[in-house]
């Protein structure tokens, strides 16, 4: 669930966990995975909107 990208809170509330602690201690691989995937998302819609705005900027410029 959490390389699918559900949180962490539904993923720990779905496996009857204490705590978030458990499910992150438990399966912290996992969620080091999930990090690095949305680090890369976050990046590419970063260079989107700013691919856009410049964009955008240049046609106002015109």
């Amino acid at each position: 669930m959490l390389d699918d990208g559900v949180g962490l809170r539904t993923v720990d509330g779905k496996l009857g966990h204490a705590s978030t602690n458990t499910t992150t201690t438990v399966y912290s691989n996992l969620l080091k995975s999930a990090e690095a995937k949305t680090a890369g998302i976050m990046e590419n819609r970063l260079t989107n909107l700013k691919n856009i705005t410049i964009d955008k900027n240049k046609k106002q410029a015109k």
